[in-house]
């Protein structure tokens, strides 16, 4: 998942990340105030920067 890809879209209340993304780049939910500010997976192997 690149970096900034869902920056600010305070619509997002939930995600379902599939199993094939595997990083998720810099700021990617970065001022997305409506969702929970983690993510618990075994497959992601590398969170950029500032991801929420």
């Amino acid at each position: 998942m690149g970096n900034k890809a869902f920056e600010d879209c305070d619509s997002l209340t939930t995600i379902n990340i599939p199993n094939s993304v595997t990083t998720i780049g810099d700021k990617a939910f970065s001022g997305c105030i409506n969702l929970p500010s983690h993510i618990k997976s075994d497959i992601i192997q590398r969170f950029g920067d500032k991801v929420f």
